[in-house]
């Protein structure tokens, strides 16, 4: 088979771009689709989830999400404590800081995570 050594050929690269391309609108679709009732059981699902493996960060990111698109801004800021034990320079952690912080209020926060992204972004001379 062609490019088995560097992955597979483009035209393969190509359709599963597209399949995720699509998988993620049907995501989408489906969000919209939930009743607030059903939003909140998935939030408890994932949260006993993150009981049940409190070091999954990947898990306290899925978590993090649901509280941002909730606007539960408290219970974001906890996850993003978690996460930054582990993750403390990821850039994305840092961006979610940036936008909790400003869902509670906190401009002068937002501000600082804002501008550290923007500081440590690489440049190109």
């Amino acid at each position: 088979m062609v490019g088995t050594v560097l992955g597979p050929p483009f035209s393969e690269q190509m359709g599963a771009a597209e399949r995720l391309a699509n998988l993620r609108r049907e995501e989408q679709e489906l969000k919209k689709k939930l009743t607030p009732d059903e939003k909140q059981q998935s939030i408890q699902v994932i949260q006993r989830a993150v009981q049940l493996h409190p070091d999954d960060v990947r898990l306290r990111m899925v978590l993090l999400q649901a509280y941002i698109q909730q606007r539960n801004w408290d219970p974001a800021l906890h996850e993003l404590q978690a996460i930054l034990k582990v993750w403390p320079e990821d850039p994305g952690v840092i961006l979610k800081l940036a936008i909790v912080s400003d869902g509670k209020g906190d401009a002068v926060s937002a501000e600082h995570y804002f501008r550290r992204l923007t500081e440590e972004l690489p440049t190109s001379d």
